[in-house]
């Protein structure tokens, strides 16, 4: 590590605000001050919203599935009398490709509908397949973002309000600036269930 990049890792100010308030006050109040903070509107904007986890090593599938049912039930509107219809996109990550391709199956199997920019085996990554606008019809729960660099491109080419929801364990894994984006340090992925 150069001493420049030293530098800017002390200079992280809400970093080490986060790493300090979670060690003083413990996991249950952090939590509990970010779902205050972020995740307690009364009524839910119809914005982009974007979930990047990071997957600590201990979490399990199962858990894993109940936050992202967790976080579709609670970012979603998907009635025929929403005006703009909307559903959360989800990226998971610090997993391997072939967990998240069982995730998906497990999903598919609880009968949540998904989509992820691929129509078709054999498909390359399609932005409009994903952005596509979710609904009653569709019935689309859960939009999930494959890998980092698909990222970018989704958020690129939807419109409207964008709400960017950062989950890291130890650093920031994601960097945007021309959208709203929350950095929200975690101990441990399981604690995300708790702060929405």
């Amino acid at each position: 590590m150069t001493k420049k990049e030293f530098i800017e890792k002390i200079n992280s100010k809400k970093m080490l605000f986060d790493k300090w308030y979670l060690e003083f006050k413990g996991v249950r109040e952090y939590c509990s001050e970010i779902k205050k903070q972020y995740f307690s509107p009364t009524n839910v904007s119809p914005y982009e919203r974007f979930f990047l986890i990071e997957c600590d090593e201990i979490i399990d599938d199962k858990k894993i599935l109940s936050l992202i049912i967790k976080i579709s039930k609670n970012w979603s509107r998907l009635s025929k009398r929403e005006v703009r219809p909307f559903c959360p996109y989800i990226y998971l990550h610090g997993i391997s490709q072939i967990r998240l391709i069982i995730l998906k199956k497990k999903l598919q199997g609880e009968d949540i509908r998904l989509w992820d920019g691929y129509d078709f085996l054999g498909a390359d990554f399609s932005v409009n397949s994903i952005t596509r606008r979710a609904n009653a019809e569709n019935n689309v729960k859960i939009k999930i973002i494959n890998k980092l660099e698909e990222l970018n491109k989704v958020i690129e080419n939807t419109s409207g309000t964008k709400e960017i929801y950062h989950f890291y364990l130890n650093e920031p894994f994601y960097e945007n600036n021309q959208n709203i984006c929350y950095g929200i340090q975690i101990l441990s992925t399981e604690n995300i269930g708790i702060m929405i």
